[in-house]
């Protein structure tokens, strides 16, 4: 098994994940931000809907 230094910051709606993330990369921590919720944010820019999102 290889060792690493990751960490996966989880919990509930509204339990202060992206407040401790931003916390965390403001003190110069390398963050890696949620994938999926970039990518429907960028569909949903252009206009796309959840449903159609979705069925991808």
């Amino acid at each position: 098994m290889q060792r690493t230094n990751w960490y996966v910051i989880t919990g509930a709606p509204c339990s202060g994940k992206t407040a401790v993330i931003s916390a965390l990369e403001q003190l110069g921590y390398p963050v890696v931000h949620e994938v999926a919720r970039a990518y429907i944010d960028e569909e949903l820019k252009k206009g796309k809907s959840i449903a159609k999102i979705k069925s991808v």
